[in-house]
């Protein structure tokens, strides 16, 4: 879930099972702190951006191991 806007009264979602990727794109002023957007890709419909997110490769890493990980207890 992703909170938009000035107010942050703006939602947009995403359940784990619509997820199919996960990528990092990093921009100069984030990478020298160490920030990037994360993408999380939707099987139908647009990616769900988080922007600045700090230790974003991080983040997707673990990200993406909970997704493979869940695929695997799906079978």
């Amino acid at each position: 879930m992703a909170h938009r806007g000035l107010t942050g009264n703006r939602i947009e979602e995403a359940s784990w099972g619509e997820l199919t990727g996960v990528s990092v794109t990093k921009t100069f002023g984030l990478w020298i702190r160490g920030a990037g957007d994360i993408h999380l890709h939707r099987e139908f419909g647009a990616d769900l951006v988080l922007n600045g997110v700090p230790k974003a490769k991080r983040l997707a890493r673990d990200i993406e191991s909970f997704m493979t990980k869940r695929a695997g207890m799906g079978k």
